[in-house]
């Protein structure tokens, strides 16, 4: 995607995402699938805005990229 095409899909509500962790510092692959329905229920939606998952505040650089995939994975 261009800088262009990221603008013109960046409008509205930028929600931010939580990434769960279970008490072995494992992602809680139930817990982002009920997080992320919750606020897609709550008004999140590709008509009105953009949903950010993987860290926006900075823990996803600590994930491997197994444990990346299956967050990403999970969203869908």
């Amino acid at each position: 995607m261009n800088a262009q095409e990221m603008k013109s899909a960046l409008k509205g509500i930028c929600g931010i995402s939580i990434t769960p962790f279970d008490r072995e510092l494992k992602l809680d692959e139930p817990a982002v699938r009920k997080h992320l329905r919750y606020m897609v229920d709550h008004g999140i939606s590709k008509a009105n805005g953009t949903m950010v998952i993987g860290g926006s505040t900075g823990y996803c650089g600590g994930m491997n990229v197994a444990a990346r995939k299956r967050l990403f994975v999970g969203a869908l």
